[in-house]
């Protein structure tokens, strides 16, 4: 029970005083716990047990397998500030890829940031479990995975090229969630459109943290309206795709009560500056068009499309076969968006009522309780307002109340030929960058060979089908596979008869269906 605790709160994450608090919960609950080990020192002492048990499971693991993968990246601590190198291991563990973290380097600890820390950082950790992955393992790492920083995958002096001299066979890979991250922030900031809506949503961020009196006025007028709002998120971080789908969605959720706030805010004398009440100004007039709210739909649209692929790309069971499927079906969507002549605007919960009148250029947005309230009353505490205040306030919200307004986006026509004009451009900007960065996968032989390894592909009628690419494969890998003898005609004829199992396999399927109703998976059985 204690133990168990311990690991609950290196898990989680928790301090080391937590620790006692949790053990007097159970106390209380009728559990006897051993005396004298409920105190923070304990705690350090179990985690620090566990944890070298755990180490020596990796140890024995690593030592029983035949081939593995190392990945690394490279992090700033947030606190002390200190680069930090995390190595990883990928293995085949009972038949299923198996991930796990090595170590988390210090940096400081190997001279520096330079490509030759960064490699000593990364063979350390191999060695810290008994691999030594530049002599007497150097045959087990069949390939290293890392971001495209020049300290990794400088042509010349990269930590992962010079690995490469003393290991030939290495195969070195671009991680491809972080290529693929480049090349959506790649063509997102080629729109110089994108770039208005990316510093409004930052603006909002700040405007809303930095003040607590804005945010109260902002939940007060959603409260008005009845609708629920949701916190502006900060979008500028490491994952470009994630924190900009979340900044967006966030701004089509909060935009009517965003709008009403606005206009308060702008209207309420000392509750912002005069720079940031002329920036609200500009932010109210370009929300009221029709051609930033199409474009702001459009982008999330499109993200929340590429955002698909990054959950392909981030599992630990992805084959390369996987990213292939991925990137196409990722190209097939981008068009059918570019091709699609109409834009439905998103619906705000209970705010937006798009209606456009045959005669008229603009489109009612929403019609909704209008809220100019008296900031400058509400936002003070209940208790401190006079009872004449009170009164006054309570008959000016019932007034304000009973009033209707409806807010409408103009220039319709023309924000139509501007949102179709950035959609088309942007989905070949996505598509262009995608295809330059990832053009190394079509050119490295080994990595295309390597679509055997998905079932689905097989050719059961062509009978050479596969065996140039286990030629490719095994003549990469030879010094590797040498070790484990193994023999290339036999392998030639284990692939045979797979192929032959897997068509017998499909037939029973159709067999099945044909008799029993049984319906054909399409996917990988």
């Amino acid at each position: 029970m204690i133990f168990q605790t311990a690991l609950y709160i290196a898990k989680q994450d928790e301090p080391y005083t937590k620790f006692e608090s949790l053990l007097n919960l159970q106390k209380e609950n009728g559990v006897k716990i051993l005396h004298g080990k409920s105190n923070r020192s304990a705690c350090k002492e179990m985690i620090h047990t566990l944890a070298e048990v755990i180490r020596q499971d990796v140890r024995n693991i690593l030592a029983k397998s035949n081939f593995l993968s190392g990945m690394c990246d490279g992090s700033e601590a947030r606190k002390s500030r200190e680069e930090k190198e995390l190595v990883y291991v990928k293995i085949v563990l009972e038949g299923k890829p198996a991930c796990f973290l090595l170590k988390c380097q210090r940096m400081r600890d190997f001279g520096g940031t330079d490509a030759k820390a960064v490699q000593n950082a990364f063979i350390g950790a191999f060695s810290s479990y008994g691999v030594d992955i530049i002599d007497q393992d150097s045959r087990k790492v069949i390939s290293v995975c890392a971001d495209g920083a020049s300290v990794n995958m400088g042509a010349i002096n990269g930590a992962m090229v010079t690995l490469k001299q003393h290991i030939p066979s290495l195969l070195i890979v671009h991680c491809s969630l972080h290529k693929f991250e480049l090349s959506v922030s790649d063509a997102y900031k080629n729109s110089s459109d994108f770039k208005h809506v990316d510093d409004l949503m930052m603006s909002l961020f700040y405007l809303f943290r930095n003040s607590g009196k804005n945010w109260r006025m902002m939940l007060l007028i959603a409260e008005r309206m009845g609708v629920s709002i949701r916190r502006f998120p900060k979008v500028h971080g490491t994952r470009f795709q994630s924190h900009r789908e979340r900044g967006l969605r966030v701004l089509l959720y909060n935009y009517c009560a965003l709008l009403l706030f606005l206009e308060n805010a702008m209207e309420t004398r000392g509750l912002v500056t005069p720079g940031m009440k002329a920036k609200m100004n500009g932010y109210h007039r370009k929300m009221l068009q029709y051609e930033f709210v199409g474009c702001v739909a459009i982008y999330h649209e499109l993200l929340q499309t590429t955002a698909h692929v990054t959950y392909v790309f981030e599992s630990d069971s992805t084959l390369v076969t996987d990213i292939y499927d991925a990137l196409e079906e990722c190209h097939d969507k981008l068009i059918e968006i570019s091709s699609r002549e109409e834009l439905a605007l998103p619906a705000a919960p209970g705010s937006f009522e798009c209606k456009r009148p045959d005669d008229s250029d603009a489109i009612t947005v929403m019609k909704t309780t209008a809220t100019n309230l008296p900031s400058r009353l509400v936002l003070r505490e209940s208790e401190k307002l006079t009872e004449t205040q009170r009164n006054n306030l309570k008959n000016k919200l019932v007034k304000e109340v009973t009033h209707s307004q409806e807010f409408e986006l103009k220039s319709v026509t023309t924000g139509e030929r501007k949102v179709q004009h950035v959609k088309t451009k942007l989905v070949q900007d996505i598509d262009a960058c995608i295809a330059k960065r990832f053009d190394s996968l079509s050119e490295n032989d080994v990595i295309k060979s390597m679509v055997i390894v998905d079932h689905t592909r097989w050719d059961p009628t062509d009978d050479n089908y596969g065996m140039r690419e286990i030629d490719t494969i095994s003549e990469h890998f030879s010094e590797s596979l040498s070790k484990y003898k193994f023999n290339l005609p036999e392998a030639k004829t284990e692939f045979v008869k797979l192929k032959k199992l897997q068509e017998i396999s499909h037939y029973q399927k159709q067999t099945d269906f044909l008799v029993k109703g049984v319906p054909i998976s399409s996917g990988h059985s």
